[in-house]
């Protein structure tokens, strides 16, 4: 992902663009001190963390002082392609797809593990809003052209490649001058007295807050702060934080008692898994996204040969029972596919390589089902499902497109449990739906709050067991929601 210097993107920051979108983001004498709306305080108001979540916060709240560790704005946030999940949005709508809140709600257990929560409803219902928000800034958006196949109505857009300015770049350019940003500025605590926050540490001295914003992103970047069974249940850790990224912020909760759950929840990205070698690494395994047709070559299946409805996750990790250990968990793959997959010179030098009882493949679907230690009807009726779907003469449950997956009758099938490749944690620091941290009581902190992924995009949140596809709306979203209140405005 290309990285623009933060002094380059705020020499180009758009003049007007702070006034675009659903509400004048300006400052005014008004809000010249921010405070926590609930206690009536006021001071300064510090937001940690220059991503999408922080950015949308300080532009929201019109004032403040953001910190970023890097010298980088945007975090995970590139020029284009980010993808977003809107209900009844523009492109939907233009395509003929009729959507709504309550069919989005009825998919949430399939695409995520978990039915929808609070926040989830919220989300999606404000998800249209939250699209146009960014579209006034600038972002231009398209259906995404690889549908998850649990989506069966498009509810994903992407930021088009083409467009002038991304997400991260809009919301850097909407940045008000009311809000001072201090790069490479790492911060080392955040100070918690009787109840409420009282500031930050930066460079080793105190700098007073009546109101702090922790967005300081996910807690992959230092695996080294979870438990150590969860490090051993996750395997390999191969961070998608952005550089520098140290998962702070958990060392905070920890240290002032902030309730946090569900960090255990860990995630993979762009379809990448492995098979787990004898020295207990991953053979990687991943979809090929430029072939045409694209298709997935995969499918998972639990002990009794059911397929998972969320087997894909393409975009994000759906599956929860895969990477929650080595729990009768296997994905199913043609052998030739596998082969080409993981680039071995041959199927021999594969099976020496992968791990004792990790592994195996058999030219009958009988054969392998008992190498695995599946059920052979199970699994025989799980492939004969997918092909009278791929036929037409079946339709799936979920209305999954059937040519996304090659076909697995008649053809020599390998199996394989997976190795995980932790990229993220699913959990985070417990909020109350207005962003409030809670302490270990389940009580809000007075003056702290968590925005973006740094407040768990997963259980028990907005995104179900596992997070979910587009995510990136609802950590804009959940920027927007804090600072919006915090400078009297109410939810976008």
């Amino acid at each position: 992902m290309r990285r623009v210097p933060l002094l380059l993107l705020l020499a180009c920051r758009h003049k007007d663009a702070a006034h675009s979108g659903a509400h004048d983001s300006t400052t005014d004498s008004s809000h010249e001190s921010s405070g926590d709306s609930s206690t009536g305080d006021v001071g300064p108001l510090l937001i940690i963390g220059g991503g999408p979540s922080g950015l949308a916060c300080a532009g929201a709240a019109g004032q403040g002082t953001l910190y970023e560790s890097t010298p980088f704005l945007g975090g995970r946030a590139p020029a284009g392609g980010n993808v977003v999940m809107v209900v009844d949005s523009e492109e939907q709508e233009a395509a003929g797809i009729a959507d709504t809140v309550d069919a989005a709600v009825a998919d949430w257990p399939s695409l995520t593990g978990a039915a929808a929560t609070d926040e989830t409803v919220a989300y999606l219902t404000d998800s249209r809003a939250t699209r146009d928000r960014l579209a006034a800034l600038g972002v231009t958006f398209e259906l995404f052209s690889r549908q998850d196949p649990i989506l069966h109505k498009q509810r994903l857009i992407s930021v088009s490649r083409t467009t002038p300015i991304g997400i991260g770049g809009a919301l850097m350019a909407a940045l008000p001058s009311g809000v001072t940003v201090l790069a490479s500025t790492p911060v080392q605590s955040v100070d918690v007295e009787d109840g409420r926050v009282v500031g930050v540490e930066v460079n080793g001295e105190r700098v007073p807050a009546g109101t702090v914003v922790v967005a300081t992103g996910g807690f992959s970047g230092n695996p080294a702060l979870f438990d150590p069974e969860v490090q051993t249940r996750t395997g390999l850790w191969a961070a998608s934080d952005v550089p520098g990224a140290t998962g702070d912020a958990l060392t905070w909760a920890n240290a002032g008692g902030w309730s946090s759950s569900h960090l255990d929840a860990i995630g993979w990205y762009f379809g990448t898994i492995g098979i787990l070698d004898s020295a207990n690494l991953p053979l990687h395994v991943g979809i090929n996204w430029d072939a045409e047709p694209f298709v997935i070559p995969w499918i998972w299946v639990d002990p009794a040969g059911g397929r998972y409805v969320d087997e894909t996750g393409i975009w994000s990790l759906s599956l929860s029972r895969p990477l929650d250990g080595h729990a009768g968990s296997w994905a199913i793959i043609p052998r030739d596919e596998l082969v080409a997959a993981v680039s071995a010179p041959d199927l021999a030098t594969l099976d020496a390589a992968a791990g004792s009882g990790s592994f195996a493949c058999d030219d009958t679907v009988a054969g392998l089902a008992t190498a695995l230690g599946v059920d052979g009807v199970g699994l025989q009726a799980t492939i004969d499902t997918i092909e009278a779907e791929r036929a037409g003469t079946a339709l799936d449950p979920v209305n999954r497109d059937p040519q996304s997956l090659v076909p697995f009758a008649g053809r020599a099938l390998c199996g394989f449990l997976p190795a995980r490749i932790g990229e993220k944690s699913y959990g985070g620091i417990d909020v109350a739906m207005d962003g409030h941290v809670l302490d270990a009581s389940g009580s809000p902190i007075a003056g702290l709050y968590a925005v973006g992924e740094a407040a768990g995009m997963g259980a028990p949140g907005m995104g179900g067991l596992t997070g979910f596809d587009g995510s990136i709306g609802a950590v804009v979203w959940s920027g927007w929601r804090v600072g919006d209140a915090l400078n009297g405005l109410g939810a976008p």
